[in-house]
């Protein structure tokens, strides 16, 4: 079976939403145009969120929101079988003291939950060096293929790798280098950050997903440029 130069991309838009990964989806590793097929496990689901800007409660500002933190606790905890949880970044919404308390809040609420990876986004850019290396692993795994210090060290983790429904997940995330970091922070182009670790992911996990606060073209250009990254978040 020849596999298409192309992985599924899914816009996050808020709310909780859920994917079925089927097990046709590429396997990392060497790009030689081609996908094993049926490798006998069973599909399995992502749930995933983004942008939830410090918000534990609806802030009642427009009539579009789909319900909170305990709304979001409750559907999760509804769920059968096996799924992978996950966030496409901005869970705070900045480095002001009372945004810190609401970000460290949110984290808690998603650990209870059961998330498993949540992506550097812009708004956690804008907490500096130490005070995301803070939180770089509780609550909460962070992760980031692109997000590093000043001498290019990793402040998070590049990815975390998930036993998923006998298969092993790598999560990783890319956040646009466009953005404003704070201080201690830089961030590498997001294309050349993946093809550096692709490599590695290709000796640790059967599938990769990419949690990305990035634009759509590149988000497009990735997929293409891409293909053993199983499903793209945005």
């Amino acid at each position: 079976m020849r596999l298409k130069r192309v992985s599924i991309v899914v816009i996050a838009a808020g709310a909780l939403i859920a994917v079925l990964v089927p097990f046709l989806l590429p396997k990392v590793g060497k790009d030689d145009g081609k996908v094993d097929g049926d490798d006998g496990a069973a599909p399995f689901r992502v749930l995933f969120t983004s942008e939830t800007l410090g918000e534990i409660e609806p802030c009642g500002c427009s009539g579009d929101h789909s319900g909170g933190l305990p709304r979001r606790g409750s559907f999760v905890a509804a769920q059968k079988g096996e799924f992978l949880l996950v966030d496409v970044g901005c869970v705070g919404a900045g480095a002001r003291d009372y945004e810190l308390l609401r970000l460290d809040a949110v984290l808690r609420g998603m650990a209870e939950m059961g998330y498993d990876a949540a992506n550097v986004g812009e708004r956690e850019l804008w907490l500096g060096e130490a005070a995301l290396a803070a939180r770089a692993e509780k609550p909460v795994p962070l992760v980031s293929a692109n997000v590093v210090g000043q001498g290019g060290e990793p402040v998070v983790a590049p990815f975390v790798v998930c036993e998923r429904a006998g298969r092993r997940v790598a999560v990783t995330g890319l956040v646009a280098d466009r953005y404003q970091a704070g201080p201690g922070l830089r961030v590498e182009e997001p294309c050349e950050s993946l093809a550096r670790l692709l490599p590695d992911l290709a000796t640790r996990a059967d599938r990769v997903v990419l949690l990305a606060d990035l634009d759509e073209a590149l988000v497009r250009t990735i997929a293409t440029q891409f293909p053993e990254i199983a499903l793209i978040l945005y």
